[in-house]
């Protein structure tokens, strides 16, 4: 939605982003890798090479912004996420889509997901905005105070 004819791949945040987070109750993050390679429905593209998890600036922009968000990734990125010391929502979002292997079913789990907290009334978003927000704040905390993001020495890969 952020894209323009001047912002062809938007990886930063500038201010006119901020409206997409304050005018909606969730992110949807299409990560990098969502299929496994082996599926014939993966576009030939970047990372095409490899299947595992990848987590990029698309799923940290939410957690900067305080943001609660549905993961559309490679199965197992949830738990990754758990793994580096975030939160993530369940119950207050069903994210049983993390195990699921097969992307087509992954991705209609998380169609359904995403329609049922659509179909949320105006006093169910407000409970549902006071259970989410401890996490938001855990978060956004966690992640400001990390100065160790995961990064591997790269110099094996130059041996001679």
């Amino acid at each position: 939605m952020n894209i323009t004819p001047n912002r062809e791949n938007p990886i930063d945040l500038i201010p006119e982003d901020l409206y997409y987070h304050d005018e909606s109750y969730f992110s949807v993050i299409t990560e990098t890798v969502f299929y496994a390679k082996n599926e014939y429905w993966r576009p030939h593209a970047i990372l095409n090479y490899a299947d595992g998890v990848f987590i990029s600036e698309k799923t940290y922009r939410p957690i900067a912004m305080k943001h609660p968000f549905i993961l559309m990734a490679y199965p197992g990125t949830l738990k990754r996420l758990r793994e580096r010391g975030y939160k993530t929502f369940s119950p207050f979002i069903d994210e049983s889509y993390d195990d699921i292997i097969d992307g087509e079913q992954r991705l209609e789990a998380i169609f359904k997901e995403i329609s049922r907290l659509c179909a949320f009334t105006d006093e169910q978003w407000l409970e549902w905005q006071t259970n989410i927000k401890p996490i938001v704040e855990y978060n956004y905390e966690n992640f400001n105070s990390k100065t160790e993001f995961g990064l591997h020495s790269v110099e094996h890969l130059f041996a001679n």
